[in-house]
């Protein structure tokens, strides 16, 4: 059945039991004498039955015929198995090679965004501190709004889910802020990430000079549908100190004012009112991947946490981590807080060496080292109760495993500050 002689298909027929009648048993043995060979005794040659075993009929041209005909009709079914599961490899050969030009898009996209945040954050920062603050946190809305498109596999992202992400880090203000949302709204990816920045720049721009920068500011955040089927969203600040309009428009403002409307077609207009901000986005039906006639519910007023007090005792915190560039902003962050560094370790066998032994009062875990998973390494800590966070790109809720579903996760690319956050609640909670 096959080219290589290995695959057959056998037919066999069943046995036919046959008794042949003999005129004598041809077994009995032959005696010479004086007259000659004679078989004795008398009556040699009464009827002898044998029982054949072991034959079957014959096969027949025939028979030949149908088994050639079967074997003919049994190799077109594989051929043609054969040909189905070619075309399946070649379309998963296919969908790898479009996977893989999405995912080259996608990065190459990111990183030319990535690089145009830093030409144009670096125009309009006054000094080197504020512009690496402005990119790192604009980096770290983009980051949000991709966590958020992969949770939903790049299908949309809530604008109530867009709204929260950006509002629960607007820093370190003392006002409150009121989220008044309307019918339920999924937006595209492109307008979901485009939407986010004009937000981060609203939410930073508010945490440090409007409403949220004082502990009476109120942000009031509305949105409706329009009835072009398209999106009409407001941003309004009260309570905040007096607005001044800016001598000169800022990369946010202009990020705000030209980013929707290159990217999704949108139109965003910003006033800086003595009373405070307001902006006016609007965004076609086309950025809308669906909709809801039920309205989320609002988000009472929320206040930024206090800022809690650093222990004056130096930690020791065991490093996991194979990215050199992270390893050294983990160790700015140490240096900054007098705490010490243990390791880092950058492969599991280092890793479940140190974890083993160590005397430290918390670990931080890179999912991923080099292609190995540090499962191990969470258990051993574990089991000798030292408190650890993960460290990944990964979705948090896809990729532990169950036995450690329910660990802190610092989602990359993370801050200094989320990861000492992170650190300080397990210490506490120790």
């Amino acid at each position: 059945m096959s080219r290589d002689p290995r695959d057959f298909i056998l037919w066999f027929r069943p046995e036919v039991i046959e008794n042949v009648s003999w005129g004598g048993d041809p077994h009995k043995p032959v005696e010479y004498g004086a007259n000659g060979p004679r078989l004795t005794p008398r009556k040699s040659f009464e009827i002898w039955t044998e029982t054949v075993r072991g034959r079957a009929t014959p096969w027949t041209p025939a028979d030949n015929e149908a088994a050639f005909d079967l074997r003919v009709a049994l190799l077109d079914v594989v051929l043609r198995r054969i040909e189905a599961a070619n075309r399946e490899r070649e379309r998963a050969y296919q969908q790898e090679r479009l996977l893989m030009a999405e995912l080259d898009h996608r990065v190459k996209n990111t990183l030319a965004n990535i690089s145009a945040l830093i030409s144009q954050t670096s125009r309009s920062a006054d000094s080197l501190t504020d512009f690496a603050t402005g990119l790192n946190r604009r980096i770290q809305s983009m980051a949000k709004a991709h966590s958020l498109l992969t949770k939903s596999r790049w299908e949309g992202v809530s604008l109530m889910n867009l709204i929260r992400e950006e509002m629960d880090h607007f820093g370190d203000s003392d006002g409150g802020v009121t989220l008044v949302g309307g019918p339920e709204v999924v937006l595209s990816p492109k307008a979901a990430l485009s939407l986010s920045l004009a937000l981060h720049e609203l939410v930073t721009n508010a945490a440090k000079y409007g409403a949220l920068s004082s502990a009476g500011g109120r942000v009031t955040v509305r949105w409706d549908l329009t009835p072009e089927a398209g999106l009409a969203l407001q941003w309004r600040e009260t309570g905040g100190p007096a607005v001044q309009p800016p001598s000169r428009k800022g990369f946010g403002t202009t990020l705000i004012q030209r980013a929707l409307s290159m990217e999704t077609g949108g139109r965003s207009q910003v006033r800086f009112e003595p009373a405070g901000v307001e902006c006016d986005i609007s965004l076609p039906a086309s950025s809308i991947v669906r909709t809801s006639e039920a309205a989320p519910t609002p988000l009472a007023e929320s206040a930024a946490p206090p800022e809690e007090p650093r222990p004056e005792l130096t930690r020791r915190i065991f490093v996991v981590e194979d990215s050199s560039l992270v390893i050294m902003t983990i160790e700015g962050m140490m240096d900054d807080l007098g705490w010490e560094m243990v390791g880092p370790a950058t492969r599991v066998p280092d890793a479940l060496a140190l974890a083993a032994t160590a005397d430290v009062d918390a670990a931080l875990l890179d999912v991923n080292l080099d292609g190995d998973l540090s499962w191990e390494v969470a258990r051993l800590l574990k089991r000798r109760d030292i408190p650890f966070v993960f460290t990944t790109g990964y979705d948090g809720s896809t990729v532990l495993p169950d036995d450690l579903a329910g660990v802190e996760i610092v989602g990359k690319p993370f801050t200094a500050k989320d990861v000492e956050q992170k650190l300080r609640s397990l210490i506490a909670s120790a």
